[in-house]
């Protein structure tokens, strides 16, 4: 496993290294129409990171000029919003608008995003189902390791959904997962929880 000391350093590090790693996937992307929907869906991450509503479009716009940023400036797709160059962004950085809302699917992780942003830029159709599937199973995994209980699939495949912007749809008939139990609590985890409520 790669330290971070011996990794790309980040160009703008509030956003993480899973966002970065997502851009990377979507310039290597050889079709423009892919790249624009894998840049609109990671901008939506961003947004979503940083609290920005999708109404907003002054701060949705400083998004894009981020992810322009982040790319070196050589994302090469038809731009929603006029970005700004090179030049314009050294001599006058934008802010990154943090609203601090707490994100609804931190229990899935940046992986089960990065996982999902590969299955939607997948372009041959029995290779994406099954990358959609094998994302879903993930999230129930997470999701049951999380919250400690069980999960009905049909709000695992509703969160795939939602966290796809409405572009991964999966049912039973797609998709069979797995029964997932979460972990038995070890004896040793009980008894220091025990200790711990006597000593008050």
């Amino acid at each position: 496993m790669p330290y971070n000391t011996t990794l790309k350093k980040l160009t703008i590090p509030e956003y993480g290294r899973a966002i970065q790693d997502m851009l990377d996937i979507c310039m290597g992307l050889s079709n423009r129409i892919e790249r624009l929907k894998c840049a609109e869906y990671i901008v939506s991450l961003m947004a979503r990171k940083s609290g920005v509503k999708t109404d907003d479009i002054e701060n949705i716009k400083v998004l894009w000029d981020h992810l322009y940023a982040m790319s070196d400036f050589k994302l090469d797709i038809d731009f929603p919003v006029e970005v700004r160059s090179e030049e314009e962004a050294k001599f006058n950085p934008d802010k990154i608008p943090y609203h601090y809302n707490l994100p609804r699917y931190r229990h899935y992780g940046h992986g089960i995003e990065k996982m999902i942003q590969i299955s939607m830029a997948t372009e041959d159709p029995d290779l994406r189902k099954q990358r959609e599937c094998i994302t879903a199973i993930q999230m129930k995994k997470a999701y049951v390791t999380w919250n400690k209980g069980e999960v009905q699939n049909e709000k695992i495949f509703k969160d795939l959904h939602e966290m796809s912007d409405g572009k991964i749809y999966l049912d039973e008939f797609d998709c069979l997962l797995p029964d997932v139990s979460p972990m038995p609590v070890s004896d040793k985890h009980k008894q220091k929880k025990k200790s711990k409520q006597q000593r008050k």
